[in-house]
């Protein structure tokens, strides 16, 4: 049991959908926790394009652009099927 002066770090995202690109950003999520390796290449890479433009941040983003096909390949099919 946690007191109310201890900070509990537990994350829980529920999401049910069948669309692919929700089922990917799932994935991506999961991923994440999973592999904390990740997480500062993605947050510097973010901070540097915080000022672009939509479609050039889809241009200017490589390694997140890797991380999110890599992660839509290693991944099963449909959740909850």
């Amino acid at each position: 049991m946690v007191g109310q002066d201890q900070y509990n770090p537990t994350v829980c995202v529920t999401i049910h959908t069948e669309d692919p690109a929700a089922q990917v950003v799932q994935f991506c999520i999961h991923r994440l926790c999973r592999h904390e390796e990740y997480t500062d290449k993605l947050r510097q890479e973010a901070l540097e394009c915080e000022n672009l433009s939509f479609g050039a941040m889809n241009r200017e983003m490589p390694y997140l652009d890797s991380f999110m096909k890599e992660t839509s390949r290693l991944s099963p099919g449909p959740i909850g099927k």
